[in-house]
């Protein structure tokens, strides 16, 4: 009889630890799992952050010079005459053929521009209030050419060139005349109009800082 109880005994220790076995074996798997997924997981929160923040590349145009991003930004753009004046759609009009003038900056969507870059390296200057582009007034291609809006595509007079003036300013250049935007009489008053006109490398008039939004 104490023999029996013995085996008994014995199997049962024998089962309990084979029991034990495994749940640890089941219990490792589950840790071996859980560590792999949480590994994954990890990765592809990596992943998803450095594509979140790449940053935008600043490219050359055909001049070597620096030009702005190509990714859809909206911009105020300032004269160095004086940087509290910006390029403005006259009484933030969204019809075609809109005036641009010179008006102090006000946070207004009228003084807000995309700047839409061309396969060619050429840009639209795409008013944010109005939808449309600016351009050489009725195609014009002389001195003291009117500047005003028009819906984009109309004409290859609405793409424009940005070369470097150097310590972050631009020359905004009308693609079809060579014309350089300039503020007429380099005034920095409200209404002041913006015109096209020679280039003249002295003339901080035709010098433009692009204020990204």
């Amino acid at each position: 009889m104490a023999s029996n109880y013995q085996n008994k005994n014995n199997n049962s220790k024998k089962i309990t630890i084979i029991l034990v076995a495994i749940l640890v074996a089941v219990i490792g798997v589950n840790i071996y799992l859980f560590a792999s997924n949480q590994s994954k997981r990890n990765e592809d929160t990596s992943d998803n952050y450095s594509a979140e923040n790449n940053t935008t590349v600043i490219e050359s145009n055909d001049v070597n010079e620096t030009t702005p991003s190509d990714k859809k930004e909206g911009y105020v753009i300032a004269t160095k005459l004086d940087e509290n004046f910006v390029l403005d759609i006259e009484n933030s009009d969204i019809s075609s053929g809109a005036n641009l003038q010179l008006w102090e900056r006000n946070i207004n969507n009228a003084q807000t521009f995309e700047l839409k870059k061309l396969d060619d390296g050429y840009y639209q200057i795409i008013n944010i209030n109005s939808e449309k582009a600016l351009a050489a007034e009725n195609g014009g291609k002389y001195e003291h050419t009117n500047v005003c809006q028009e819906d984009v595509g109309v004409s290859n007079s609405q793409y424009w060139s940005l070369v470097s003036a150097g310590n972050d300013y631009y020359y905004i250049i009308e693609k079809t005349s060579g014309l350089y935007l300039d503020v007429d009489n380099a005034w920095t008053e409200n209404g002041t109009n913006i015109k096209l006109f020679s280039q003249n490398e002295a003339y901080e008039a035709q010098k433009w800082k692009l204020i990204k939004q």
